[in-house]
């Protein structure tokens, strides 16, 4: 017996031994409360909150810092911060439950599955798959087009998806990676009419109640007085100072989210549990789904970690459906980031350990996240690890420093001396851009100020850099400051301008902007009636003409010339004689002909008609286009077809008109051939 008990007591202590480093791997590092202070004081965060989950449990749930700067109130495991594009997790899951239901695939053609969806190039409406939502290859640049929701806006979603149709891709479908939110928000209307309920409707039924996600929401407008909601921080003029949450319910698939630290801890319990409820028999989506979109479905350049950092290179990066992949310590990374006006934040999941993170903060401030996330995975990784705060702080400062010294040299090489080439009164007026629509110039107590009229946070005075180049100053100075220069005409008239960011010391690792930024380069062309212009083509002049087009049999097709008001028709031999029996036709009906049909006329386009109605909103009330009688009977007598139906009663084409015919109007020909073919093909030439 005396050996037995021998044996037994140094068992005992053994399994002690090789406990107490079990329990150590659960728990967060010791030091975390004195890193995340450290870390918030440095980078000037004023509150963070930090989940932290392992082997199906939470570890750490705790909020530090204020909500508000200057109020007493503190961060909790239930304050609500915006989590910005960690909203794409969700709107990638909210399909999967459809994938798991049979109602949709992942490579279903996304026209099948939204009414009226269009890209600009027809190849890619035809093949764009609802996976090509969720993964950043649309051919689209990085941000293009996030103008339309980003500062906020008065679009709906359905006019951002309706607008994709008039953004020209910067490269080649499925060749490159360019992080888009325009297609998370058109994948999250693909889950709305699949389902027949609102995105947020279907998060809140489908996601956060089985979860228990009983705080989160996806709108600000939820805020209320009093509720425990951290403050966004944002640095103007070089101050920390708080601002007002920044209402992105028109883009709410890419990035409307607001969560806490205790509700993302059950989506991140979710995501490691494959899809199932811990604890529960409860599935919200299947392990199959989990997979895919933890596949990577889109290659990525891998970036080159500074020196300072060099030991978090990676060897591998992608993009699954959703959701970020890379490596780290020999382990696959799923991740993603979010940032939205005055919060960034940062989920991280390590599969292979069962590990889990979640760190929201009410600053701009990303490097401050990673240094407190490094510093996690490294505790529960083991291997080398490094201060992380001096290290991103680092970088930091010179990135900071690179970006005074180009806006140094760019003010240095400023010809001070030189003057606008036309009056300050001449660049007001008017101006266009296919996808934004209506930008206005006007003069104002002898300056010029600038009105994106889409946004509150759209007006900027501008002030003369050099020759035609005007430095757009916001009004809201959270807003980063532009170049804007214009192009002139032979005559001297202006054309149009161009907008292009400013030089900003407001910029992350990853390239991305910190606050709204009217930062992508893009065109707007002078509208309106100008000196020596074509006579306007009214809403008459554009029916007749869908109709010849219909009724000829070739196409009348229809290019942009880069900007709105400008076509180019050309066809096959006989277009020539369309053109002239159209002009014909005008003559003997309107006994109007305009002088060409290069200039269109703006108050027809997509930003509204004189009487204040837009296309859209016309075409969805019906009063896009009316049918008339006395045009109906006209083209019956052109065309000598006695029996030929009114054009309203016509099968199909009054959709044709209703859907297609503003597209027509802004140079954009894609959706409206596609309607063309359909039709010929049911009716035949000539119907």
């Amino acid at each position: 017996m005396i050996p037995q008990r021998r044996w037994r007591l140094p068992l005992f202590i053994v399994c002690l031994v090789v406990a107490e480093p079990l329990l150590a791997q659960q728990r967060p590092p010791a030091d975390l409360d004195a890193y995340v202070g450290h870390t918030m004081k440095v980078f000037e965060v004023p509150g963070m909150a930090i989940a932290v989950v392992k082997d199906g449990k939470v570890v750490l749930l705790k909020g530090y810092g204020l909500r508000e700067l200057g109020k007493p109130a503190a961060v909790d495991e239930n304050t609500l911060f915006g989590i910005g594009s960690n909203t794409k997790a969700f709107t990638a899951a909210a399909l999967a439950t459809l994938v798991d239901e049979g109602r949709i695939s992942w490579d279903d053609p996304v026209y099948e599955r939204l009414k009226g969806f269009e890209m600009y190039d027809p190849y890619v409406s035809k093949e764009m798959r609802i996976r090509d939502l969720l993964c950043h290859r649309s051919g689209l640049g990085l941000g293009q087009g996030d103008l339309m929701f980003w500062p906020h806006t008065t679009f709906t979603r359905d006019d951002v998806v309706y607008r994709l149709r008039y953004l020209k891709p910067k490269t080649s479908f499925r060749t490159v990676y360019a992080y888009s939110n325009l297609m998370f928000v058109t994948a999250g209307q693909v889950a709305a009419e699949v389902s027949g309920e609102s995105w947020d409707d279907y998060l809140r039924e489908r996601i956060f109640l089985p979860l228990g996600m009983k705080n989160t929401n996806t709108s600000v407008r939820a805020f209320k007085a009093g509720d425990d909601w951290a403050t966004p921080h944002s640095k103007v003029e070089g101050k920390l100072q708080p601002i007002s949450p920044e209402i992105l319910d028109n883009a709410g698939p890419a990035g409307s989210i607001n969560s806490s630290v205790a509700d993302m801890s059950k989506w991140v319990l979710l995501q490691l549990n494959r899809g199932k409820i811990p604890g529960a028999e409860t599935r919200i989506f299947s392990e199959r789904a989990s997979e895919e979109m933890w596949t990577q479905q889109m290659v990525v350049a891998v970036p080159h970690a500074p020196q300072e950092i060099k030991n978090l290179q990676a060897h591998f990066a992608g993009y699954g459906l959703g959701w970020a992949l890379r490596d780290y310590k020999g382990r696959k990374l799923v991740s993603h980031s979010g940032g939205v006006a005055g919060y960034v934040t940062r989920v991280m999941l390590v599969p292979e350990e069962n590990l889990g993170v979640v760190i929201l903060t009410n600053a701009e401030e990303d490097l401050a996240f990673e240094s407190v996330l490094y510093h996690l995975l490294d505790s529960y990784l083991g291997g080398p690890t490094q201060d992380y705060v001096a290290a991103f702080k680092a970088i930091e400062d010179q990135q900071h420093k690179e970006a005074d010294e180009i806006m140094s040299k760019a003010t240095q090489a400023r010809a001070t001396e030189s003057k606008p080439s036309l009056p300050l009164e001449k660049y007001a007026g008017d101006y266009s851009d296919p996808w934004y629509g209506k930008v206005t110039i006007r003069p104002e107590n002898g300056g010029l100020l600038l009105n994106f009229e889409r946004t509150e946070k759209g007006l900027a005075d501008l002030q003369h850099w050099q020759y035609d180049t005007f430095k757009a100053h916001w009004r809201d100075r959270i807003v980063e400051d532009a170049f804007v220069t214009f192009a002139l005409k032979p005559d001297g008239t202006i054309d149009h301008f161009t907008i292009r960011t400013s030089i900003s010391r407001r910029c992350s690792l990853r390239g991305k902007a910190r606050a709204p930024s009217f930062a992508q380069k893009f065109n707007l062309r002078r509208t309106g009636k100008q000196a020596g212009g074509s006579a306007a083509l009214d809403q008459f002049t554009y029916r007749l003409l869908a109709f010849f087009a219909v009724a000829e049999g070739p196409f009348v097709d229809v290019h942009p010339d880069e900007f709105v008001g400008h076509l180019r028709i050309h066809g096959p031999r006989e277009l020539h004689r369309i053109v002239q029996r159209f002009l014909a036709m005008l003559q003997t009906i309107s006994h109007a002909v305009p002088n060409s049909l290069c200039d269109l006329a703006p108050e027809f386009g997509a930003e509204g008609s004189a009487d204040g109605i837009s296309a859209e909103s016309k075409r969805k009330r019906g009063r896009f286009l009316p049918p008339d009688t006395e045009i109906d009977h006209a083209l019956q007598s052109e065309f000598g077809e006695k029996e030929l139906p009114f054009v309203n009663e016509e099968p199909g084409f009054d959709n044709l008109v209703a859907d297609g015919l503003n597209d027509l109007v802004k140079g954009h020909h894609h959706r409206f051939e596609i309607g063309l073919v359909k039709l010929q093909g049911q009716k035949g030439a000539g119907l």
